[in-house]
């Protein structure tokens, strides 16, 4: 492997357990009691180096999820109906679930999020909430929150279902949500 190769997976390996390090704290203590010296510590790196990869405390739940979210909407493109939408949505998570570590990171951030309001009220901050950006007109944004509320609900309850929780029950539960949406408000 060339050492461009090298360094990115490093930079990679470092980004993930200073990840782990802070979901740890934040589950143990809140996110409101750990400071970034706190998890610069117990991710073995300087404070400046947990800076230079997490500017914010914040950042260090949601980098991974922004990145996914930002895959997701690369795979959403124009417009589209909710059915195509939803599809397009199942044939993401698929592809971010096949790697395991970012499913269990996916599970740590929603079961953090479902139980610390103070770390929900910043990730709310730091991502403007959850209204769609850009020159959608209202059919467009109305699609998107419903698929966002069918995605956001499956997280919950495939979150508890605890020890169960694995990739492909969160694949399962997002198809059966669907499903149930479907069921109430029609396609």
């Amino acid at each position: 492997m060339d050492a461009m190769g090298l360094r990115e997976r490093r930079r990679r390996d470092t980004e993930s357990e200073i990840e782990r390090a802070a979901l740890a704290l934040f589950a143990e203590r809140g996110f409101e009691r750990v400071t970034m010296d706190d998890v610069a510590a117990a991710a073995g790196v300087s404070t400046r180096t947990l800076f230079r990869y997490f500017p914010a405390k914040v950042d260090l739940v949601l980098g991974r999820v922004r990145r996914i979210d930002e895959a997701l909407k690369s795979a959403i493109g124009g417009e589209l109906t909710l059915a195509e939408l939803e599809e397009r949505i199942d044939a993401e998570l698929g592809r971010v679930l096949a790697d395991p570590a970012a499913a269990q990171h996916l599970a740590d951030v929603h079961a953090l999020l479902l139980d610390d309001a103070p770390l929900r009220a910043a990730a709310a901050a730091a991502t403007g909430g959850s209204a769609p950006e850009g020159d959608l007109d209202a059919t467009q944004r109305l699609v998107i929150e419903i698929a966002g509320a069918t995605l956001h609900a499956s997280f919950v309850t495939w979150i508890g279902s605890g020890s169960s929780a694995t990739p492909a029950s969160l694949l399962r539960e997002y198809r059966a949500t669907r499903e149930l949406r479907s069921g109430v408000l029609g396609r």
